[in-house]
């Protein structure tokens, strides 16, 4: 098959894709911000370690935040529909323009540690059933990824084109904006061949069998199917919804709908949110007499 004609049936695919998609009413693209490169950084002084610095932004606190491995995170191309490679989702700089801190240079996890402020690594991931969720070539455990307390509370501000970060304060992510990417790339995955044979060769190595790529499809489909109730019952109480962006976010209600609707099956629990202020500043929290603004906590 010459590239010519390779080409060609990319285009039909994108083509029969993007019809497919508009068919079902989903979000093709996410219209981001281009934010410009951190020139240079500094982190306010608040009497930390670096080292008690690194904790806060990477501890693992038990977070599934987007219900897939690490392994599949770090190999989903970027929602951005193209016959040729896109670049990677978890790239910090595409990160970025999500609000997402790209991780500082004097932190000791920098070396191994390629995902922002915010974002942790965490233990063996499982499936709905309990049971390890292994990869499907190595029979490994695979791990989970989700996010800390750091991702919504931490600051910055960029004046004389040096940004100054501050650990505590009020960050400016759209988690609304990267989880509609985020199931954009697992769609996209699912329906161009091309973009499922460069996923399968990250997650699994090249030259993996058709029954490993089989099992990691399958897994795919199964992953595509959970976010698709998702963006179904978001889609049902948007009429009772206010809108998120960046630096706002309900945060109990998205957790609420979590454990209480996706979690039990009981998608009649599920509730619009509603986010009209930004991430609260936590030096104060240990004061509080309340964490939540509803008294809940």
């Amino acid at each position: 098959m010459t590239w010519t004609t390779k080409i060609l049936i990319g285009a039909l695919l994108l083509v029969a894709a993007a019809y497919g998609v508009h068919v079902f009413r989903y979000k093709l693209t996410v219209s981001l911000p281009d934010y410009p490169p951190i020139e240079k950084a500094v982190w306010l002084e608040q009497n930390w370690s670096v080292k008690n610095r690194d904790w806060f932004h990477h501890a693992n606190q038990g977070t599934l935040t987007f219900s897939i491995p690490y392994e599949w995170f770090v190999a989903l191309e970027q929602p951005v529909l193209s016959i040729f490679a896109a670049g990677l989702l978890s790239d910090p700089t595409y990160l970025d323009r999500y609000g997402f801190i790209p991780n500082s240079t004097e932190t000791e996890h920098d070396k191994a540690n390629v995902l922002p402020v915010g974002f942790a690594r965490g233990k063996p991931i499982r499936r709905e059933d309990g049971t390890p969720w292994l990869n499907p070539r190595t029979k490994q455990p695979m791990i989970g990824v989700g996010l800390t307390c750091a991702a919504c509370h931490t600051g910055r501000l960029t004046y004389n084109n040096t940004t100054v970060l501050i650990d505590g304060g009020s960050a400016l992510t759209d988690l609304g904006k990267l989880r509609q990417g985020l199931g954009i790339s697992v769609l996209f995955t699912r329906l161009l061949p091309f973009r499922f044979e460069r996923f399968a060769d990250r997650v699994l190595g090249p030259g993996a069998s058709s029954e490993a790529k089989a099992e990691l499809r399958r897994d795919l489909d199964q992953t595509w199917a959970k976010f698709n109730v998702v963006r179904k019952l978001d889609q049902k109480v948007a009429q009772r919804s206010i809108e998120e962006g960046y630096a706002r976010l309900d945060a109990l209600n998205r957790i609420g709908n979590t454990v209480f609707a996706l979690d039990l099956k009981q998608f009649d629990n599920y509730v619009g949110t509603s986010a009209p202020v930004h991430f609260p500043r936590i030096w104060n929290a240990p004061w509080f007499d309340w964490v939540q603004y509803n008294g809940s906590i």
